[in-house]
């Protein structure tokens, strides 16, 4: 349904917030959460399809697998980052939800989907898994992260710096 690349994953209760591990934390089993997007890399995720359907989703900054905690299917089930071993914890159905926006399916049971805490978009948020029910709780939209690369601006040569604050300083 989406491209292999490197993504944030915006909440449509506000796109001002993003999915985020907490803390740029590396560790395994570190918490995943709503935070206003701040373009770090602990909110940016390579994304990457699998076959049959399913996708792994990496955080940049960690290398470790958005996943189900302790693989369980019951409702309000916590996701957390972990190393990826390729279990179905760590796969994902991105299934259009129309409108630009995306469920994001545990394989675990295919009914299980990412869910911001009570519907409430803020700093800190949690995300678990619930049943789906298509609820705008439930619906995330992929950004594609572009990377700007540094351009030349001026020309080589020798110049004199002076202070935006006083150009009497150099």
């Amino acid at each position: 349904t989406i491209e292999d690349g490197t993504y944030t994953i915006k909440s449509a209760l506000n796109e001002n917030y993003v999915i985020d591990v907490a803390g740029g934390s590396t560790a395994n089993w570190a918490n995943v959460q709503l935070l206003t997007n701040n373009r770090m890399n602990n909110q940016k995720f390579n994304v990457k399809y699998l076959g049959n359907g399913y996708y792994k989703i990496i955080a940049v900054h960690s290398g470790k697998s958005l996943d189900v905690k302790d693989a369980r299917i019951a409702n309000c089930t916590n996701v957390q980052q972990c190393e990826y071993t390729g279990n179905d914890a760590q796969k994902w159905w991105i299934k259009d939800a129309g409108n630009g926006y995306y469920n994001i399916i545990s394989k675990l049971d295919n009914i299980k989907t990412l869910d911001v805490y009570m519907a409430q978009a803020g700093n800190g948020t949690n995300i678990q898994v619930c049943d789906l029910v298509n609820n705008t709780a439930q619906k995330f939209k992929f950004e594609k992260v572009v990377e700007e690369k540094p351009k030349q601006t001026i020309e080589d040569g020798t110049y004199t710096i002076k202070s935006a604050l006083n150009e009497n300083y150099v």
